[in-house]
C-alpha cells in the first residue's frame, strides 16, 4: 500500500503511543524508510509533545498542592475563629454569672470594663488569626 504523508501524520499518534496495529506499525515504518527526514520531524515532536505532556503532569501537581494548602489555610483560620468566639461567648457567659444585676454595687461598677476587656480579647484574637496566615 502506497500511503501520503497526511495518512502517515494521521496515524503518527497511535505509532508513537503504541497502540497501532503491527499491520499499521509496519506502514509507518516502511513511509520512514523512504523518507528519512519526515521521521526525524516525526520523532522530534513526539518528544516534544512526550516533554509538553510531563510538564502538564508536573503543573498539575503543582496546582493540586497549593489548593491542598489553601484549603488547610481556611481550614486553621476557620479552627482559630470559632475558638475565639467561643472564648468571648465563654468570657460573656462569666462575666454573665459573675457580675449579673443581682450583685452589690461594687461589681456592677466593674462590669463594663470587663465587657470591654473581653471585646478587646476578641478583637486581638480576630486579628491575629487574620494577619498571622492561619
Amino acid at each position: 500500500m502506497n500511503a501520503t504523508r497526511d495518512v502517515i501524520t494521521d496515524l503518527l499518534p497511535l505509532y508513537f503511543s503504541g497502540e497501532a496495529s503491527a499491520d499499521t506499525r509496519a506502514i509507518v515504518e516502511e513511509y520512514f524508510r523512504t523518507d528519512p527526514e519526515f521521521e526525524r520531524m516525526a520523532r522530534r515532536m513526539a518528544e516534544s509533545m512526550t516533554v509538553f505532556k510531563a510538564t502538564l503532569a508536573d503543573d498539575d501537581a503543582l496546582e493540586e498542592r497549593s489548593l491542598m494548602r489553601a484549603r488547610s489555610q481556611v481550614r486553621a483560620r476557620n479552627i482559630s475563629l470559632g475558638a475565639a468566639i467561643s472564648g468571648l461567648v465563654g468570657c460573656m457567659a462569666v462575666v454573665f454569672l459573675v457580675f449579673g444585676p443581682a450583685r452589690n454595687n461594687v461589681l456592677a461598677m466593674s462590669y463594663p470594663l470587663v465587657v470591654l476587656g473581653c471585646v478587646a480579647v476578641f478583637a486581638v484574637l480576630a486579628l491575629v488569626t487574620r494577619y498571622s496566615g492561619l
